[in-house]
């Protein structure tokens, strides 16, 4: 039977996604009354960065190591990566972009061509706007990390991905800092360019090489747990005493992601009592399982609907911002990510099984080993 790493799921991180979701929608959704914390939403954003980052970082680790057992060239891995990836994102996302382009949602056949090659966020950049589907900046960076990012873990020798780690959360802080401090950058565009969002990927990654390499990998998360309260505390009361003040938003993230790395770490061990209890409750596990077609349609459905009325010729109210809004969008893209996934996802998804990682042809299945960074699997 083969073994394949994809299939590890880490079941409670569903419930994370669904709180990063639900942080997001809100975020788009709640009026200025609750921007004090909405706005936060921002960081919703970061966690899915910083779980991409665990959980594709893992399994190239896992699938290269399983290769190299039983010599199988790594271009094998990365072609069914990009493969398993192509069949989870791409459909649902072409899709969705084809019916609000033809149904006329503001903004999307301007947007188009940059939305197809997963380069809004760039556009947005350029063109100092969000356009007609600001929330796509954040997919365009997930798939330009997945484009390159294999190349790394799976070709480059093993000693270099500490370095290369270490680098990507080096270019997001200098890049941060840069566009901070130079004139005519769009200010929101300093927090969607791909560099720019680096370290939060980055730091995903190192907790997923920490788990491989290190056994003392709990004593060291929560040395970064507690480091990152302490640094987001500092912050705030910098900002506290002086709100004006940029010289410390380059480096506010970094903390956020430090903060993420240890509640993920924990949430991947499993998490009991009654914390454990909220994220296994299954609707939320169900929000976090149907999250990609909520985040995906959660600024474009009610667009959507109020257009296809019109061409019905029903005059539908669209809600103003605030709960009732928040209620709205987040029920109907709920509904139609269930939707979505059970009819159209899913069966899509079901295929990934044509594609796995390491092919055994009939031989035993690879030995659990750890991982090394000395160029061969380290012993059990």
């Amino acid at each position: 039977m083969e073994k394949d790493a994809s299939e590890l799921r880490f079941r409670q991180l569903d419930a994370l996604r669904a709180f990063a979701v639900l942080a997001v929608v809100a975020c788009h959704t709640l009026d200025p009354v609750h921007q004090s914390w909405s706005s936060y939403g921002r960081y919703g954003v970061q966690l899915f960065f910083v779980i991409s980052g665990f959980l594709i970082t893992g399994i190239l680790i896992d699938a290269r190591r399983d290769a190299a057992l039983v010599r199988q060239p790594q271009r094998q891995v990365l072609r069914a990566f990009y493969a398993r990836r192509v069949l989870r994102i791409f459909p649902v996302y072409y899709l969705t972009l084809l019916l609000c382009t033809l149904i006329g949602v503001v903004g999307m056949r301007a947007q188009l061509g940059w939305n197809l090659l997963y380069l809004s966020n760039w556009q947005m950049a350029i063109d100092r706007s969000w356009g007609g589907a600001p929330h796509l900046w954040s997919l365009a960076v997930e798939e330009q990390f997945y484009l390159l990012w294999p190349l790394v873990v799976l070709l480059a020798p093993r000693r270099v991905l500490p370095w290369a780690i270490g680098a990507m959360v080096a270019t997001a802080l200098v890049t941060r800092t840069l566009l901070l401090h130079v004139a005519n950058v769009w200010p929101d565009g300093v927090w969607i360019l791909t560099p720019s969002v680096l370290d939060s990927l980055g730091l995903g990654a190192l907790l997923a090489l920490l788990w491989r390499v290190s056994p003392r990998v709990d004593r060291i998360v929560a040395w970064i747990g507690a480091l990152a309260v302490g640094l987001l505390a500092c912050t705030i009361g910098v900002h506290l005493l002086a709100p004006s003040t940029q010289d410390l938003a380059a480096v506010t993230d970094i903390w956020w992601a430090l903060l993420f790395v240890w509640i993920v770490h924990h949430v991947a061990r499993g998490t009991h009592g009654a914390m454990g209890k909220v994220l296994t409750w299954r609707p939320i596990l169900y929000v976090g399982m149907v999250s990609y077609g909520v985040y995906l349609f959660h600024l474009l459905v009610l667009p959507s609907v109020w257009l296809l009325g019109r061409d019905m010729g029903v005059d539908l109210p669209m809600p103003a911002k605030g709960v009732g809004r928040f209620v709205v969008v987040t029920g109907f893209s709920i509904a139609l990510a269930g939707l979505s996934w059970t009819h159209f996802e899913r069966p899509i998804n079901e295929q990934k099984h044509r594609f796995p990682y390491v092919r055994t042809n009939g031989a035993d299945e690879p030995r659990v080993v750890r991982f090394s960074l000395r160029g061969r699997p380290a012993p059990p």
